[in-house]
């Protein structure tokens, strides 16, 4: 029965590419971490004169940026965050290449008050903010590299969901309501149990 092979075919070849894409998430979660800072509703204004003390990622007007940076393996790190919402919430990912066999360890932030001292700086007219983490490295025999290229991404988070995943699931709700809508139009299932039917009286 034709109409049966294509259904098989069809499910099997499904079933490959879901296989694929969980090992493609296995393998991006392995070397993804994650981490929600939320920005207090009384964390003060900054002046507008910000200080550069230590390697920084400055939003500005976005809601959204990504940035690479060198960081020293086996070190403690510490990135500033600039011109993030007051009352605001943000996820921080840290990615980087599985040919850097490393785990990110110790990952927080910290506010550090206007005037108070952080990695022997400070700043007399704002509060910061930084990030935390270190790197160690993770494989045998053991690794050697001194830094590891890492790519760090803020976002907004909007209802719990980051911003930068709103373009991605209009996507899919586009290609859903499209598959259904044509469905209607063209009951490929109902088609096929026919061509199925055909197929078995010919027989």
């Amino acid at each position: 029965m034709a109409s049966s092979k294509i259904l098989d075919r069809f499910n099997q070849t499904m079933l490959i590419q879901y296989l694929w894409l969980l090992a493609s998430l296995a393998l991006a979660l392995a070397n993804t971490e994650t981490l929600i800072i939320s920005l207090p509703a009384d964390f003060p204004p900054s002046s507008g004169q910000l200080k550069v003390t230590h390697p920084t990622i400055d939003l500005g007007n976005d809601n959204h940026r990504t940035q690479k940076f060198e960081v020293p393996v086996d070190e403690r790190y510490a990135i500033e965050l600039q011109n993030l919402k007051i009352g605001q919430s943000y996820m921080i990912k840290f990615c980087w290449t599985a040919l850097n066999p490393v785990s990110i360890e110790n990952a927080n932030y910290k506010v550090v008050p206007h005037n108070t001292p952080f990695d022997g700086t400070i700043d007399g007219e704002n509060a910061r903010v930084f990030v935390e983490l270190e790197t160690k490295g993770f494989s045998y025999p053991a690794y050697t590299a001194k830094s590891i290229p890492l790519n760090v991404s803020v976002v907004n988070l909007k209802m719990n969901i980051p911003v930068d995943l709103y373009s991605t699931i209009l996507y899919i709700l586009i290609t859903m309501i499209a598959v259904l809508l044509f469905n209607r139009r063209v009951p490929i299932y109902d088609r096929l149990r026919v061509l199925d039917l055909k197929q078995s009286l010919v027989e």
